[in-house]
């Protein structure tokens, strides 16, 4: 179930409108059963992000860059070190990020894909330690919920029926009952 709710959600973000620049003439094309074009050079289009990324990859338009940057992925990694509760983060985070560092490695930005990969890995782990630590402690997680990104949301449902059934398995024991 939750593997159609990644599928899901990346192809919402394949599917999201960006604004991009156009870099030469070229005729319409479909895509996804709908026709774009044709496309004007240096004009500014909004089109799918999954097609921007296919007609940049062919040189036609400007590759989408992801609203995420490397600075405002330091910025919440020290948000999350330095407080105890989960910032909310964009339904398309992790996609987000991942753009970034594909753009990085392929020099469509001046940042180090390295750098980038370091500092997403933190904050995984940050954010990791944290949803571990409320799992159980939080009743009412509807709360919890909207600060979640989608792949979160999996990993947090996930946890918590586990944790909790290890937790009953283990306090409901027959064997506790005889001590």
């Amino acid at each position: 179930m939750m593997e159609e709710e990644f599928l899901e959600s990346y192809l919402n973000y394949e599917f999201t409108p960006v604004k991009i620049k156009v870099l030469k003439n070229y005729s319409e094309v479909s895509f996804c059963d709908k026709k774009y074009g044709p496309f004007k050079e240096n004009s500014y289009i909004e089109i799918p992000r999954g097609l921007a990324k296919i007609l940049a990859e062919e040189g036609i338009t400007e590759f989408p860059l992801p609203k995420v940057t490397l600075s405002e992925l330091k910025r919440i990694l020290f948000f999350e070190t330095k407080n105890k509760e989960l910032k909310g983060l964009d339904w398309d985070f992790y996609l987000q990020v991942k753009d970034l560092i594909y753009v990085a490695e392929n020099k469509i930005i001046n940042e180090d894909p390295r750098e980038i990969k370091k500092y997403f890995g933190e904050l995984c782990l940050k954010r990791l330690e944290k949803i571990l630590s409320i799992v159980y402690f939080i009743e009412d997680y509807k709360k919890i919920l909207p600060l979640l990104t989608n792949e979160e949301k999996y990993l947090f449902i996930i946890l918590n029926t586990i944790i909790k059934k290890w937790y009953n398995n283990l306090i409901n024991a027959d064997y506790l009952k005889k001590v």
